[in-house]
């Protein structure tokens, strides 16, 4: 049976503050509890929980679950059923929706939130919160990723969006709200994802799918995107905000960080 204070306790003892290593505990348990599910294959996982399961840097945790539906309906009534299926197993847990679903939409982007209360065997609650989107490019392929679980002591592969994927995702972003954005985290991991081993023509090609062929941005190649960037990341609001420290987990001067980010889409 899993005990959520014994879980917690292993992440306090890998040095985050309690209330951190009990979101961590949640979603520790909702990506075992995903990987025994028949639904494994219809769901692929993303934002900052892949960014802190990838870097294992302490600053870079986050309370949330992002997710997106493959093949499979957002509509609540299936949500419910997805939400449902993971009480299954001998392990005492129940998870259960609390309150409403609620719609999200903004721009392209349509999804749900829900609100989830995750409870064991012994009476211990954790609670998380879910957004759902649905993934609807299956040109964008995506990537099987072994997750390190301190609930079950194993490794679990599940499906998450790739590295090349995320940096163009959170590239769209700032393009998207260019000086009024206040996503400044992704600014330090494009910087973290680009400084590793990716594919700079799948890079390419996902910014000919996501921005080059859409009415909604300017931007029709790489030097636009790296004009763009140089505004956006040097107006005086961001740059200012990207100099604090609750947004540079990576502690790398910001100057380095646009230095780089510029550079590298200007290059590719």
């Amino acid at each position: 049976m899993l005990n959520f204070e014994k879980l917690i306790e292993k992440y306090t003892e890998l040095g985050y503050q309690y209330k951190t290593a009990s979101s961590l505990a949640g979603q520790d348990v909702f990506i075992y509890k995903l990987f025994k599910s028949k639904y494994k294959d219809n769901i692929t996982l993303k934002g900052g929980i892949i960014m802190h399961s990838i870097s294992k840097d302490k600053r870079r945790t986050t309370r949330d679950i992002d997710l997106d539906f493959i093949k499979y309906s957002l509509e609540d009534d299936r949500i419910r059923e997805f939400i449902g299926s993971l009480c299954s197993g001998e392990d005492g847990v129940n998870i259960s929706i609390k309150g409403n679903i609620i719609p999200l939409k903004h721009q392209d982007y349509n999804g749900k939130r829900v609100y989830v209360e995750l409870k064991d065997f012994f009476g211990n609650v954790l609670e998380t919160k879910i957004d759902i989107g649905v993934h609807k490019n299956f040109n964008l392929i995506q990537e099987e990723y072994y997750f390190d679980l301190k609930s079950s002591n194993e490794k679990v592969k599940l499906l998450i969006n790739s590295k090349e994927q995320i940096i163009v995702e959170k590239v769209l972003s700032l393009l998207r709200f260019g000086k009024q954005t206040t996503r400044y985290k992704d600014v330090f991991d494009i910087y973290y994802l680009i400084s590793y081993s990716i594919d700079v023509k799948k890079v390419v090609k996902y910014f000919e799918c996501y921005v080059f062929n859409n009415e909604n941005f300017e931007e029709k190649n790489m030097k636009d995107v790296s004009d763009s960037l140089r505004e956006i990341l040097y107006s005086k609001r961001i740059y200012t905000n990207l100099k604090l420290k609750e947004y540079n987990w990576l502690n790398i001067s910001v100057d380095v960080i646009i230095k780089k980010l510029i550079n590298f889409f200007e290059s590719i």
